[in-house]
């Protein structure tokens, strides 16, 4: 039974995949199928289970971090940033690098 659930899973995501569905469409439409095929979760409780996943405190970071860098990158700020770290450390040794740990922690006290 593990085995049929985990290839019918897999089976129903490389079948979207191939047909050129997003990946994100993929991974819930094939987790659906292969919910309502194996009766693995009562249909009454699944949209409690779904909110209830997604009504996360900690999970509104994600979309956050990924709108202020979308803010960032539009402002130019990105840029200051880089060129603010490449005056601090450009000319030693290994400058490349240290110039974007330095702006990563630059933007990671900016994000919070």
């Amino acid at each position: 039974m593990e085995w049929q659930t985990g290839l019918v899973l897999f089976g129903t995501f490389v079948f979207m995949l191939l047909f050129d569905f997003p990946i994100a469409l993929s991974l819930g439409l094939s987790s659906l199928v292969t919910i309502l095929a194996f009766d693995l979760v009562p249909l009454d409780f699944l949209p409690q289970l779904l909110f209830g996943t997604a009504d996360s405190f900690t999970l509104l970071a994600i979309p956050f971090f990924i709108f202020t860098g979308i803010i960032l990158g539009h402002t130019s700020i990105s840029r200051r940033l880089i060129d603010l770290a490449d005056c601090i450390v450009g000319d030693i040794p290994g400058g490349l690098g240290i110039v974007g740990i330095i702006a990563a922690v630059f933007f990671a006290g900016i994000s919070g």
